[in-house]
């Protein structure tokens, strides 16, 4: 049985050169600060242009390079083929099938793995979590994703309503997904859920329709309290985004 030794050890794809953590293009990226602790850590890298490409989707091979890196699991060893589509000579093979061979991944019914696809939000997730050994709980539901989005919810670090499950998954996402799990791993990070909207404590403009600032991004909103109803009583109130 391989010992995980969760370990700040990953690189993100296997181009990255630039390890100042001031790039030039994550000014505006949502996940900022986690991009510039992991890159002060030399756990992500740039490009030569000092760029991060904060946006870009990251492939199958590439993700799974950086969770069996970030938890230290050894991929060395003569493989045996494991898809369809990984040859010997591959870079990525020692990773792809020791993944496989952990459970962490399984591939496509044809029985090709697709190591160059984009990542989905979704297997993104499924990767990460199984490949840090994460325990799940059951969630009632018929999509096999579900008690990934569950997580993620419930531990503050997605909302499941953020995003669509098969919307790709970029390297600023695995940015700020690596550093909550490597914080929940290290016990630095309380994983309680934080249920306040994002607008709470926020004051809000007295004539609608209006608009509001949150998290830098303008929101315009209606907010409508119905026509019939009794001021000492609990009423419906409706905010339209």
């Amino acid at each position: 049985m391989k010992k995980l030794i969760f370990s700040f050890c990953m690189l993100i794809g296997t181009l990255g050169v630039v390890t100042a953590t001031d790039f030039t293009d994550t000014q505006e990226s949502v996940y900022k600060q986690d991009i510039t602790e992991l890159a002060s850590l030399n756990i992500v890298k740039g490009y030569p242009d000092g760029s991060f490409k904060p946006k870009q989707a990251i492939t199958r091979a590439e993700l799974l390079k950086i969770i069996l890196l970030s938890a230290n699991i050894d991929t060395a060893g003569e493989h045996e083929i494991c898809f369809l589509d990984v040859a010997k000579e591959d870079w990525f093979v020692d990773i792809v099938c020791t993944a496989k061979a952990m459970g962490i991944v399984k591939g496509y019914d044809d029985g090709t793995f697709k190591p160059n696809q984009t990542v989905t939000f979704v297997e993104g997730l499924k990767m990460a979590i199984e490949g840090f050994k994460i325990q799940t709980r059951n969630v009632d539901s018929n999509f096999w994703y579900a008690k990934y989005l569950d997580f993620v919810h419930q531990h503050s670090i997605f909302s499941q309503y953020a995003y669509y499950p098969e919307q790709a998954f970029s390297r600023e996402m695995m940015a700020h997904l690596a550093t909550m799990l490597l914080k929940g791993q290290s016990g630095s990070r309380d994983y309680n859920r934080n249920f306040r909207s994002p607008g709470c404590g926020k004051s809000q403009p007295a004539n609608t329709p209006s608009s509001v600032m949150l998290n830098g991004t303008e929101r315009h909103f209606i907010t409508h309290v119905g026509q019939h109803y009794t001021p000492s009583q609990p009423a419906k109130l409706v905010f339209a985004f």
